[in-house]
């Protein structure tokens, strides 16, 4: 006969208490929190989040911190998407790493993942305790051993046909390997065996190492959480040789600089550069290049984008102010245009010589559709291809020979990056941590515990507990198989504080 129950067991040390941690409500609760379905269901939802978040557009960084933008910002990201799109905006979607949603579920997370750590931290107590309260005298033979915890434990106590001493020599065989402590508990007159006792630990390392991971990847949760919270980001918009870009808040300049060092040098002659400036440090990319810097603790990174063209006015050998753009007055010597897209188009006037040049991407790389208008209606439009970096000469009543030189140099614009997180060099160690970690995945810790103490007339009773129901199961089976007795009783304890 099986009789099998679930009963909440206090340990001597707490007897009776009914303080909050010795409340069967609060093991519950503990148990229902360690339960890894939680973390599958908080982990589940934000890779979801995530994935909505990749295929909306995202807000840019530098219009956070602007109310007015944010907003208009946010309207015309929405719009397309209808009565779904508010949804999307409450839900922070279209700017997920600043949304209170994904900080919330981090912090929701990190505190499931406390609570992992605190359980194994409690197994790692259980043995230290056991390995200390197996000698202690029990107030009776045959009684089951505290098993400190709110993990649980299976317990089976069966009363074996069997003397105590052949039970004993027996189990110790079925055991197989040698326990890691076996002691002999005596009467109090120290002549008599009251009860024989075996603890084994099995595969303790790997607890060591589940730690490890659950605590590396919760310090990795608490790192994102501190970037995503602190850390900032921008992205500007393309930058055109000639422009700059500035955020007040952080500091922060960006300016795309490609005027030659020498005058009299040729217009490829120089590298242009991006200059860097947050706070009092400075720094410079090459434009022409992908790359990457790194200041004030934010790393800068500039990547060639759509083409742009130079044009610069010549005049002698030297650069001269003789350009401007229709319907602004002012002379400049160079221009910068940026092109977009294939047909993309802009203009720039020659006043002096009367001319308008207007410039147009065509399909091929580096390569613009350029016509020459005059403004006398007897003068034929000029119309020529220039490829990357090239230069003509127009007719310049000012100039002492005449003419004009047009040099035309192909730069491109610049997709900028600038990115704040602190601490992030941590992030390296910590996936280390975690893939080291990961290994103790690979056994299942588990302890046993072995009681066998005399039960008159010549037989014996044992006493099997473990957290692992497979190995309480088998020795359940193996004494059936010697004969146990009519009367046996099956526990599956939740252990209190």
């Amino acid at each position: 006969m099986v009789n099998s129950d679930t009963q909440l067991n206090r340990s001597p040390a707490t007897g009776d208490r009914t303080d909050w941690l010795s409340h069967p409500l609060w093991a519950t609760f503990w148990r229902s929190l360690r339960h890894p379905v939680w973390l599958l269901l908080v982990a589940g939802l934000l890779l979801i989040l995530q994935s909505a978040a990749l295929v909306l557009p995202q807000m840019p960084g530098q219009l956070t911190e602007d109310a007015v933008e944010r907003a208009r910002w946010l309207l015309t990201a929405q719009e397309p998407y209808g009565d779904l799109g508010a949804l999307l905006a409450w839900l922070g979607l279209f700017d997920f790493t600043r949304s209170y949603v994904l900080r919330g579920l981090l912090v929701i997370l990190i505190l499931l993942m406390a609570i992992q750590v605190g359980d194994l931290l409690a197994m790692l107590q259980r043995i230290q305790l056991l390995r200390r309260g197996l000698g202690e005298y029990s107030f009776a033979a045959g009684t089951p051993l505290t098993t400190p915890g709110l993990q649980t434990v299976y317990r089976q106590r069966t009363a074996l046909a069997l003397p105590p001493d052949v039970a004993a020599a027996q189990l110790s065989v079925q055991i197989g390997r040698a326990p890691d402590a076996r002691v002999a508990v005596t009467s109090a007159e120290g002549q008599i065996v009251d009860e024989e006792r075996w603890l084994r630990f099995d595969h303790q390392h790997f607890l060591y190492l589940r730690l490890l991971l659950v605590a590396a990847a919760t310090a990795a949760l608490i790192l994102l959480w501190v970037i995503l919270t602190v850390g900032w980001d921008a992205q500007p918009p393309l930058l055109a040789p000639d422009a700059s870009f500035r955020l007040a808040s952080h500091d922060l300049r960006l300016s795309y600089q490609v005027t030659p060092g020498d005058p009299n040098a040729a217009p490829d002659a120089t590298a242009p550069m991006l200059l860097v400036s947050m706070g009092t440090e400075e720094g410079m990319l090459d434009a022409r290049f992908p790359g990457q810097i790194r200041l004030g603790g934010a790393e800068i990174g500039s990547t060639p984008a759509d083409p742009a063209l130079v044009v610069e006015a010549w005049m002698g050998g030297a650069p001269t102010a003789a350009l401007a753009l229709p319907g602004q007055s002012g002379l400049r010597h160079r221009f910068s245009f940026a092109f977009p897209s294939v047909g993309s188009e802009e203009s720039v006037l020659i006043p002096g010589a009367e001319l308008g040049v207007r410039l147009v991407r065509l399909p091929d790389s580096y390569r613009f559709l350029m016509e020459v208008v005059s403004s006398a209606s007897d003068v034929e439009t000029q119309r020529t291809e220039i490829n990357a970096n090239d230069a003509i000469v127009v007719p310049y009543p000012g100039a002492a020979d005449g003419e004009l030189v047009l040099r035309f140099r192909y730069l491109p614009m610049l997709r900028v990056h600038v990115q704040s997180m602190p601490g992030d060099w941590l992030a390296i160690p910590l996936l280390a941590l975690v893939l080291v970690g990961g290994v103790g995945l690979l056994r299942r810790p588990r302890f046993l515990i072995c009681q066998v103490a005399p039960w008159p007339p010549e037989r014996s009773v044992l006493v099997v507990q473990s957290d692992d129901s497979a190995t309480t199961t088998a020795l359940v089976t193996w004494a059936a198989s010697v004969g146990s007795s009519t009367i046996q009783e099956t526990t599956q304890k939740e252990d209190a504080a």
